[in-house]
């Protein structure tokens, strides 16, 4: 979960075995040109594809069309502080080693976890999960520590003569919250990639249950990238954090996510019929099923 340099091109070196072949027109690259290009107007946001299990797309049509707010619950709470954690616990790692470069491992370590109850404060103060606010902040913060201290153990007894340039790259690789543009594809244009690493590994991450959308984030973020960067994305890596019921522990698992042909076109597929429905105004209908972490359950519960 978090990823020293030598961990990452293990990686990437995976990915490469999978020789992935994708014809140029599902490449981003090609959004000018069907199938690639969007026939709306209208911009998505692409949480609206990848987050929640929704068959018909009917929370879109309450979402955009009804204009009615989403009420937030505790499995999207979870997933939120999580990724916040994901993302502070990086930059908390190259802001140690650019303002103190500690000489070892503990140092490292003891500076880390100073940052704690700053950390605390904010989870409280912006997640309404009660007292489990502060669990999940303890294993992942605590599991962070251990992770980055022992990277930086590892590389500074290798050389004296290091600078705080080199053991970052080294030890925190990932760049969170990368922004993309998805406009050129119907997307809106401040897409955040939860990681990035150069060249061209992205890091998508899904807490609980994976729902069968799990796979389309890491999709839409490929095509946007390649639909600005012209560099081919043939896989991404899927992080699945996983709690326990009381949050005393949790398990990450790992997936490398071929953005494969029909992978693409269920995107593209997605996309269109989503985007249809917002601007035509047209209501889909009750699925048969209606995802738990649905933030409009209560409205088409109602209409049941």
């Amino acid at each position: 979960m978090f990823f020293s340099l030598h961990e990452i091109l293990e990686i990437l070196r995976r990915i490469k075995e999978l020789n992935v072949n994708i014809d140029d027109e599902l490449r981003g690259w090609n959004w000018k040109n069907p199938p690639l290009i969007s026939p709306f107007t209208k911009l998505i946001n692409v949480s609206d594809l990848a987050g929640i299990e929704c068959k018909t797309h009917r929370f879109g049509y309450v979402k955009y069309v009804l204009k009615i707010k989403g009420e937030e619950n505790k499995l999207l709470q979870v997933g939120a502080l999580t990724h916040r954690l994901y993302s502070l616990a990086y930059q908390n790692c190259k802001l140690i080693v650019y303002l103190y470069f500690p000489k070892n491992g503990q140092e490292f370590y003891d500076k880390f976890i100073e940052k704690k109850q700053e950390i605390y404060k904010e989870a409280e103060r912006y997640y309404a999960l009660g007292s489990d606010s502060k669990k999940i902040v303890d294993i992942i913060w605590n599991y962070a520590a251990h992770s980055f201290a022992s990277s930086y153990d590892k590389i500074m007894i290798q050389s004296k003569h290091l600078n705080p340039d080199s053991v970052v790259g080294i030890i925190s690789p990932v760049i969170t919250e990368f922004p993309l543009d998805g406009s050129l594809l119907g997307f809106n244009r401040s897409v955040r990639i939860d990681g990035y690493v150069y060249p061209n590994l992205l890091i998508e991450i899904k807490t609980g249950e994976l729902r069968s959308t799990a796979e389309l984030g890491l999709a839409c973020y490929s095509l946007i990238f390649e639909s600005i960067y012209h560099m081919p994305i043939d896989a991404g890596l899927l992080l699945n954090v996983v709690f326990e019921n009381d949050f005393s522990s949790f398990k990450v698992y790992e997936k490398n996510v071929i953005i494969s042909e029909s992978l693409r076109t269920r995107l593209i597929e997605e996309r269109d019929e989503f985007i249809k429905i917002v601007e035509n105004e047209i209501d889909p209908g009750l699925p048969e099923f209606c995802d738990s972490k649905c933030p409009y359950l209560k409205v088409c519960k109602n209409e049941k």
